[in-house]
């Protein structure tokens, strides 16, 4: 599963298919925004917030291809479903 971030959406790289990114309001950035590459501490909470949003990303995204996926595999072939259609009328 490949995809990207743009403008607020997800986009699976493979279907090019468009999903709106849920707000993500677990995670605050308070002063650690504002960090420098001295700052150790905020540096890291920083790093820490960042690796966080990333996953919550991820699974926001594998959710919503296991979504596609059961969808496309609900879906009967017609080609399939004719021949029994014409021996029950």
């Amino acid at each position: 599963m490949e995809f990207s971030v743009i403008n607020g959406y997800i986009v699976f790289a493979n279907t090019k298919i468009q999903y709106k990114l849920q707000p993500i309001v677990c995670v605050k950035l308070g002063e650690e925004q504002f960090a420098e590459k001295d700052d150790r501490q905020l540096m890291a909470r920083l790093n820490f917030k960042r690796a966080v949003t990333k996953i919550i990303v991820k699974l926001q995204a594998y959710k919503f291809n296991m979504y596609i996926l059961r969808t496309q595999a609900c879906k009967q072939n017609i080609k399939k479903l004719l021949p029994n259609m014409i021996e029950h009328h």
